[in-house]
């Protein structure tokens, strides 16, 4: 979060803003630790994040994530793949409730070039 006003863009991959509210009790049963525990502290960022991030919350179809997150080697995300559904669901009511620019992309039906041109739009103005 340190790097929002600061020369960007900045691309994180599952921020963990976003996703440690998610994982930690569903996927390894814990709540957040540290700084993710404290609500003024998670809110007063998630804030600053919808009001200078565009969100790409990337939901492919459940069947295509399934099949994803089964088919390979599951060993090193056990919580990950005993929960996969219901972090789907997690992510997907996440995308609904988000307060800022987003875009929702599905990879199996829209390339990424188009998504990166749609994102340069918002970012150009």
């Amino acid at each position: 979060m340190d790097t929002i006003d600061r020369d960007g863009p900045w691309i994180y991959n599952r921020h963990p803003l976003i996703s440690e509210p998610i994982y930690a009790p569903i996927a390894r049963g814990v709540e957040p630790q540290g700084l993710y525990a404290e609500p003024d502290w998670v809110a007063y960022n998630l804030a600053q994040m919808a009001e200078h991030a565009v969100m790409v919350w990337c939901l492919p179809p459940w069947n295509v994530v399934r099949h994803n997150v089964l088919s390979g080697d599951v060993a090193h995300m056990p919580g990950v793949a005993a929960h996969i559904r219901t972090l789907y669901d997690a992510y997907r009511r996440g995308g609904w409730v988000w307060p800022g620019k987003a875009f929702y992309w599905d990879y199996t039906c829209t390339p990424i070039e188009e998504l990166v041109f749609d994102i340069r739009g918002v970012l150009n103005g």
